[in-house]
């Protein structure tokens, strides 16, 4: 057998656990031995090999930076090592979460393992593991409680704050949070432990959706001062100059912007979410994303993305004229599931709906029947309706049977929400609330296209029966949908009006301004009537 290292320590029996931290954090610099040991949670270190823990420990000071892939290296050692090492694994999933993006193959692959071998660490631990799945895999809105018990539990714990902080910011839109509650989590989070990189992404994403600049500058700041090379701070450098300014600033950024990597071009994009104000931001960005150097699949992504901004401002030609822009560019014709959501929100014009039938009609029946499913049952088309949920039913057997029990929730989810809206059509509203809240207790919360719809159909028929509190949850959480985000606002701004909350209603009224104070002509009698609320309010002497 061989020494690696050793360590002595003394003290009182009843502080026995944190000696024992403190001799692991000993023993930790032994074996590290080039500076300060990374700051790790020394309960979640379950391997024997030594090998695999340095090469944890390497992967810890790599992902603190935001360097992801020398973390994805380090960390993909430490699981080579030893394939049980659960918090290896589980950071692992981070980074290549981090540097792909959700829902990547490696992504899920290392969620599932760090969750199959939860056994032996601390409850807490495990928890947070566990939590990470439920978040990123099954879309789990009870993980929001899971993690809000976590921090009271726990109030000055780091990876706690941080769990709830990406619970809230993939899930809390679906249970009525809005930006500010991802904010606030994350900024514990920082308070806690400030040498963390990927806490602030989501926090600095929150500050700009809710244009919030003054807390923008601070915490791109903040951020900078802790990582200036890597590519997010190339990214977020450009945003901040085009965003905050001051103009010498936004010039050298928009300079930059034209010079940039692909891989900084996508932390711009990533950085600095347009808010309500950030239309020509997305114009100058997507723009130069379009550029016949970068490669046509990003390109198209772009225009498609800068299409769906002008959609969330109600300007339909634009993003008409974007979407087949980028079609043209891959050689294809898609989009019939965004031309039907946008008819279901009633944001349409003739060109909407001829593409979207015409779509229709090439498409396969009855699998694409599914996207339409609520429009037959608009339209009065129950049969059509009727035969779509069949087929979502059928589907979700062979799913079960082959051992894909989230698609099949899901189908399950969206058949219940489709008879919803046939039973909102023949004007059984009791019916249609029952399927809709059954269907969307099946659909994962990062269905979210899927879920806004059925949920701004739910708060339509729960605001006529008299539950406005929940109506108005719903209506102003509709943030991350373009078709809808919105009239939710408007909505909103009409309820807090009716009930005598003038103060909100002007708000609410002021964010739909905000959004189609420029939409298309034959969306501005909604602005026009929104303008004269406000007017009313604001002569009523209601403080903005």
């Amino acid at each position: 057998l061989r020494k690696h290292a050793s360590a002595v320590g003394e003290g009182p029996e009843a502080e026995m656990t944190d000696l024992v931290d403190r001799l692991t954090v000993e023993l930790l610099k032994s074996i590290w031995r080039e500076g300060d040991v990374p700051e790790v949670r020394v309960s979640t270190i379950t391997t024997t090999s030594i090998p695999a823990l340095r090469a944890y420990l390497e992967g810890e000071q790599a992902f603190r930076r935001a360097r992801f892939t020398e973390a994805q290296q380090a960390f993909g050692r430490a699981v080579e090592l030893d394939s049980t090492f659960a918090i290896a694994a589980h950071r692992l999933s981070f980074a290549f979460g981090w540097a792909l993006g959700a829902f990547e193959e490696e992504h899920i692959q290392y969620a599932l393992l760090a969750w199959r071998h939860t056994a032996g660490l601390p409850a807490r631990d495990s928890l947070l593991i566990t939590g990470h799945k439920r978040v990123d895999l099954d879309g789990d809105l009870s993980v929001i409680e899971l993690y809000e018990n976590l921090t009271r539990r726990y109030p000055d714990d780091y990876e706690a704050w941080y769990g709830l902080g990406e619970a809230l910011y993939h899930l809390g839109d679906q249970v009525g949070y809005g930006q500010d509650r991802v904010v606030e989590a994350m900024a514990r989070a920082y308070a806690i432990d400030s040498t963390v990189a990927p806490s602030f992404f989501h926090l600095i994403q929150g500050t700009y959706h809710r244009d919030d600049l003054d807390a923008a500058r601070t915490w791109t700041q903040r951020y900078l001062v802790l990582d200036s090379t890597s590519n997010y701070a190339d990214g977020l450098r450009i945003a901040g100059g085009l965003r905050l300014g001051p103009p010498e600033d936004s010039a050298r950024a928009a300079a930059a912007l034209d010079t940039t990597s692909l891989e900084v071009l996508r932390q711009v994009f990533f950085a600095a979410r347009p808010g309500r104000s950030g239309l020509a931001y997305s114009e100058m960005v997507r723009m130069i994303a379009a550029n016949p150097r970068f490669p046509v699949s990003f390109r198209a992504g772009a225009l498609e993305e800068l299409g769906l901004q002008y959609l969330r401002h109600g300007q339909i030609g634009n993003w008409l004229a974007l979407d087949q822009e980028a079609d043209r560019l891959e050689g294809r014709e898609g989009g019939l599931r965004e031309l039907t959501m946008a008819r279901l929100a009633g944001l349409d014009n003739a060109e909407v709906i001829a593409r979207q039938e015409r779509l229709a009609a090439r498409a396969s029946y009855p699998e694409s029947a599914r996207y339409r499913a609520a429009l037959f049952a608009q339209r009065g088309r129950r049969e059509d309706a009727r035969a779509a949920i069949d087929w979502l039913e059928s589907a979700a057997d062979s799913l079960s049977v082959a051992g894909d029990s989230v698609r099949a929730r899901t189908y399950r989810g969206l058949a219940l929400a489709y008879q919803g809206h046939i039973a909102a059509a023949r004007e059984d509203a009791a019916a249609a609330i029952d399927y809709l809240r059954r269907g969307l207790s099946l659909i994962p919360g990062y269905r979210t296209a899927d879920r806004n719809l059925h949920r701004f159909t739910l708060a339509s028929l729960i605001q006529d029966g008299g539950d406005e509190l929940e109506a108005l949850s719903i209506y102003r959480s509709l943030y991350r949908s373009p078709w809808l985000e919105a009239l939710g606002y408007l909505r909103a701004a009409q309820l807090h009006e009716r009930r005598g909350e003038r103060k909100d209603a002007l708000r609410y009224y002021s964010w739909f301004i905000e959004l189609w104070g420029d939409a298309d002509a034959h969306l501005q009698s909604e602005v026009e009537s929104a303008r004269r609320a406000q007017d009313r309010l604001t002569a009523e002497g209601v403080a903005d």
